[in-house]
Order: structure tokens, then sequence, then C-alpha cells
């Protein structure tokens, strides 16, 4: 249930637990924080219980032995609390802690050890975490709080009780399917596991009834939307200042993310680069494969030239299981082996390509294993490198230049044969991805998992894989992060643009009353006809569309219409008042009429309902009898605003009455990843003395 932690856990233990000593280390003293010198009150509970400030640091020496120490309960801890630089996490960790008490909520060794070996660490792993962290009772310690704070968050955040362990799997699936996908931060991806594995609110059986034959109806018509651009003559020119408002407005914003109009002015992640193609069709021509060397693969390997039952099929001369002759199979054999070379050809070049291009690096000094350029260092040519590889080898390279224009690291994938190409012996580390963890653009070294290959401008990357068999070796030759533009003169022409067509989309929606006026007094087509546009026909358009996913979202798409909850708002809205379901053309048309915004269109839905489709009892008799599907289906849609799956500072010092007795500045100098945190090595309780002194 567990292979993918417990081959991280081995991973760590085995390979990484060096990289641990060093990064993470609380060190043998990590006990000491909760006795010596140092000690005093920083709040108090309303009971009049004190709270130390060594209650606090053993509540964030427990976070830290979770998260450096068994990966899958740290991301579950960070799933748990509320993230952000105003969240003292440990100060919460520790409230949860003596709020369970006051509910009897605990846990004991034996739950702790069940909890551990459901995660591959058995008593040796444990014994092993506890001599980094300062014993086998620190790390008993951390798991039974993290259990007392997972029944807490049952019991506080009103889930139903779900198997501990069924949740410890359903996030391990939710963190391997996503950890790698390009794009996707540890944040979005942590909140999203934790959403998804959280127990579903108690739905009542009535409740889960009416959500049935509510969602699960169907809505057919026609419809078609109102362009603004209808009013753009009507617009004037933006001022100086209006656009400066919305430039400051969007200018955070990607193209086409920006609510509700897609506006967005940020740069995204951008690179230029140049790049080398390794044919395997040239790589064919210069490879030989002898006729000795055919036969001895033929007899080394006969089970490969046993008949199966589908060449039998195929063939009723053959018998199932009898060894072809030589001669049946010898072309077939010839051309694999041919194959082969020419794919071992090609990894050779790519190699000695990088070692080439990198060679001149050696000379420059290196800072954080990254190498220092100077303006006196002069790269060598890509070209060049490739003619002294076709020279070597007789395999003539292909250079693609892409130095001279930006391209957005989402457009990666889109280069001509490398966009789709991985790193060699890695098919998970995409091209994009790699490039992703270049120097320039990796916000965070340790949340890119090719972050250790250290790639930067101006290095030659690994050797690339595509899936046609060629290779390819790149270089980057600038990039930029993600970032606002200078200024809105960077990009007056879109903001010009963008502001007159809001506008324009304003004065079309307090026109909206003629629209849907001409629709039903002449009808859809008349209509449609005099905002030269075409009528579209809906289809059945569902009521919600269940999809799992980061981020993703639950209103139907709609043809020609894309996701707009208002218009599915809309066209159920007057399903419903017709009184009918089924057929509708009988009704009037007038009656069967209705508008709504398009906002991401910019533009004006104007439709007709002509059919109405209800649950039938065998559909609803199906349905109904998973609950638990149903559940996290309306927690998906009907619930989905109302839910809180973390702990935040603020409902844990209401829940205990925490009244904070030390400055803001004591919290924040104390917390871990602050610039007075412990460094590598040094203890908190260290870092408890300084703070006393």
């Amino acid at each position: 249930m567990f292979k993918f932690f417990r081959k991280y856990n081995k991973y760590i233990l085995a390979i990484g637990g060096s990289i641990l000593m060093v990064s993470f280390l609380i060190g043998t003293q990590l006990q000491s924080c909760v006795s010596g010198g140092g000690n005093y009150p920083i709040g108090k509970l309303a009971d009049g219980t004190e709270v130390l400030i060594t209650d606090r640091n053993h509540a964030a020496n427990q976070l830290y032995v979770l998260e450096n120490q068994f990966p899958i309960l740290g991301l579950m801890s960070e799933s748990l609390l509320q993230q952000g630089e105003d969240q003292d996490r440990a100060l919460v960790w520790y409230l949860i802690q003596e709020d369970a008490k006051r509910l009897g909520i605990s846990a004991s060794e034996a739950e702790a050890v069940e909890v551990l070996g459901a995660i591959g660490a058995d008593e040796d792993v444990i014994r092993q975490a506890g001599n980094r962290v300062g014993s086998r009772a620190a790390v008993i310690d951390a798991v039974k709080s993290w259990i007392i704070a997972e029944a807490y968050s049952e019991v506080v955040l009103g889930k139903s009780h779900t198997s501990l362990f069924e949740r410890m799997a359903i996030f391990q699936q939710i963190v391997e399917q996503y950890m790698q996908m390009p794009g996707i931060s540890r944040e979005l991806l942590v909140a999203y596991a934790g959403a998804v594995s959280s127990d579903p609110y108690r739905v009542s059986k009535p409740l889960i009834a009416h959500y049935l034959q509510d969602e699960n109806a169907r809505v057919g018509g026609k419809a078609f939307l109102v362009p603004s651009k209808l009013y753009l003559d009507d617009v004037s020119e933006p001022s100086d200042a209006a656009l400066a408002e919305l430039f400051e407005k969007y200018k955070n914003d990607l193209p086409g993310q920006g609510k509700p109009f897609g506006f967005g002015y940020k740069i995204p992640d951008r690179v230029k680069l140049e790049y080398v193609e390794i044919p395997l069709e040239s790589a064919m021509k210069q490879v030989k494969v002898s006729e000795a060397d055919a036969y001895a693969f033929y007899q080394k390997n006969p089970d490969a030239f046993k008949v199966t039952e589908e060449q039998a099929k195929e063939d009723p001369k053959l018998k199932v299981g009898e060894t072809r002759l030589y001669a049946e199979v010898r072309s077939d054999i010839l051309e694999g082996l041919k194959f082969q070379k020419a794919n071992e050809l090609c990894h050779q070049i790519a190699k000695n390509m990088q070692a080439a291009m990198n060679k001149p690096l050696s000379a420059l000094p290196r800072e954080k294993s990254y190498v220092v350029f100077n303006d006196q260092f002069e790269q060598k040519p890509l070209r060049e490198a490739a003619d002294e590889m076709k020279a070597q080898f007789g395999v003539t390279l292909q250079v693609y230049n892409f130095r001279d224009r930006w391209t957005n690291v989402d457009q990666l994938q889109t280069l001509p044969g490398i966009g789709m190409s991985f790193v060699a012996g890695r098919q998970g580390a995409s091209f994009p991805l790699y490039v992703t963890s270049s120097k320039t653009l990796n916000a965070d070294f340790e949340k890119n998992p090719l972050s250790t290959m250290y790639l930067q401008v101006g290095t030659t990357s690994a050797p690339m894989q595509g899936y046609s068999g060629s290779m390819y070796v790149f270089r980057l030759t600038a990039a930029e992060a993600a970032h606002a533009p200078a200024g809105p003169g960077a990009v007056r022409e879109q903001l010009v643009k963008d502001a007159r067509e809001e506008a324009a989309y304003k004065k079309l929606i307090a026109d909206k009353d003629k629209w849907i006026t001409l629709a039903k007094q002449n009808g859809l087509d008349a209509a449609a006809k005099e905002a030269d546009v075409s009528v579209t026909d809906l289809g059945l358009v569902p009521r919600v569309m269940f999809r799992q996913g980061i981020d993703a979202s639950n209103v139907p798409m709609v043809p020609g219409f894309g996701e707009s909850e208002p218009l599915i708002e809309a066209l159920y809205a007057v399903a419903k008042t017709t009184g009918k379901s089924g057929d509708l053309s009988e009704m009037a048309a007038a009656d069967r009429t209705g508008e709504a915004p398009v906002q991401q269109k910019r533009g004006l839905a104007v439709f007709r309902v002509d059919e109405f489709t209800l649950m039938t009892e065998t559909e609803y008799a199906v349905d109904a009898a998973s609950y638990w599907k149903n559940a996290m289906a309306m927690n998906s849609t009907v619930f989905a605003d109302e839910q809180t799956t973390f702990l935040n500072e603020d409902m844990l010092k209401d829940r205990v009455g925490y009244q904070s007795l030390e400055r803001e500045e004591d919290i924040e100098s104390s917390a871990p990843g602050s610039e007075d945190a412990p460094e590598a090595g040094e203890t908190l309780a260290d870092d408890t003395a300084k703070e006393a002194a």
C-alpha cells in the first residue's frame, strides 16, 4: 500500500542519510530544549496554564522529526496546518496537543509503531532515525503527536471516522501521481492531497437523494453569444490613470488567469536556448551488424523466437511453442541489432557533445556546485562542437537556434524534437521539468527533483532521449523567472485593448434587456442574426461535472461557451420554472428563453431551453447505492466553499483561550525557517539559550 514511501524511506536512509545529517540534523541534544536555562512563559490558556518557550520549541522539534525523517507524515502534517507567514506552526501544534488532552484524545507507543510500520519503517529504521534526532523516544513522541493531531482534526473539523491508514494511502497516491508534474507547486500538491484524503462530511440520505435528483438532471437547448465587440465603437479611449489601475490589478497574473476576464500581464518563466539533435536515422546509416553477430544473438536467445498464440492464429502452419528457424527471423534480428547499435551510438555522441561543451568550464570557479562565469569567458559555439562530432563519428547533427527569441516554459514541449524528450535514463524527468530546475527558474532548490543536476545558463545539459530514438543536448543562453513588467508602458497596447473590451462588456450587460426581448419576440435565430453570430446547439448539459485533479473545476463545459457557472445556473433556473420534464417544444418559446453573462468570453449568452431530463428510478437506485462517492461529490460541489480541511492559529487560540505574553518579534525570531532559526548542526536548545541571553 505504501510502496512509494517505503522506497523513498530506504533511499533517504541508504543514500540521503549524510544529506539529512548535514541539512536537517537537530542534534543529539534534541530533548535538552525541554529542560535547562532560558525558559520563560510566552502565553497562557483560559484555565491559567502557562505556555513556556520550551513547550513551543518541543512542538517545533516534533514537526522537524516528522518532516525530515518520515516524508509522508511530514507532508500530511503540512496539509493539516494552514500555511502562511502569519502562522506560528509550532505554537499551533502545541495547542492541538493541549486541546486534545482536554478532549481525552491520546496515542500509545504501539499505535506509533504501527503507523511507522505502515510506511515501511521497521524497528531498525526507527532506531536509525532515533540516532539522527537524539533518541528513539523522540521519534515515538513525534509520531504519537501526529496521531493525536489526526484524531483531533476528525473531531474539530467534523470529519467522519474513516481509517487513518486509508487516509494515508489516499494521500500517498495523490502525491505519487502529481509530484513530478511540471508547474505544480509543493504548496498546491500538499493542499490538494490533504483535501482529497480528508474524510467526507456526514451527509444524510435524504440530502443525497435531493442532490442526485438535482445534479443528475440534463438540460438541452440552443444559444448564441452576443459579443462585447458590438459596443466597442461606443467606448472612448481609456485614460492613462485607467490603464495604470488596470495594470496594477493584473500585473501579477499570467495572461488568461486574471479573474474574471482572463486579463494578465505577468511575464511567465521563459528561456532562450540552442540545441542539437543526433538523429537516429543518421546513426543507423553508420552502423553495421555482421551475420555472425545476428546468428550469435539467435542462439543465445532461443525463447525470443518461439511461436506465440497470436502468431499461430495468423499462420496456421506455425505451432505454439516451436522455435522458428534462423532464416525466418534473420531480417528482424539484423534490424533490431542495428537499431540497438545506432541507439548506443547516439548516446555516445550525446555524452561526448556534453563533455566537449562543458570542458572549458572546468577552469572557472564554482559556488554551491554552480559555475561562476566572468565577462571574459567565451562559450564554445554549438555548431563547432556539432562539426567535431560529425568528424569523429560520421553522423550529421542538426543544430536548432532559439537564442534570439524567448520561449515560455509552458511552450517548451512544442519545440521540434526536443520538446517531448526526457533526461536519458529518467523517463519521468521531462524536458520542461529539467529546464525549470535551472538556477534562474528554480525558486526553491529542494522542491524540484532535478535540482541536483545543477543546470544553469551557459552550461550544457545532460543527454536527452527522444521518443523517436534520437538524442538531444541543449544549452540555455538566457533565462528569466516570471515577473511583472517594468510598468504600464511595457504592455500599453494590450492594456488599451483590455480596457476597451472591459468597458464594452459593461455596456453590453447594461443593454441585456434589449437582447432578451429581441429573442423572446422574434426568436433565437433572428436575435442571433442581429448580433451577427450563429446559434449553437448545446446538446444535453449536466448540472455538475465531477472531476478529480489538482485545482479541477466541477463546472460542466458548455459547447461554444466554456465553463460558465452563471450560464449553467440560468439554464436550470429556466428549466425548473417550466414545471415540466422531457420535451418542452410545445411550450411557448418565450417562456423558455433566458440570458446569462459569460465573463470569460466577454459576452452575453441568450438561450432557449428545449429539453429537461430528470433521473429515472433505475438510475437513482444505482447512483444512490454509493454513499461515499456521493458524499465526496457533495463536498467538492455543494459544500466546496464551506469545508475547512486545515487547522489555523486563530481557530486554536479561540478554542483554548490563548493569550500571548511575548512580543511579535520574539515569535518571529524563534520560528523555524527565520533568520535566527537553528542552522544545520545547531539545536533548538542552543537557539533557546541565545534568546535567553
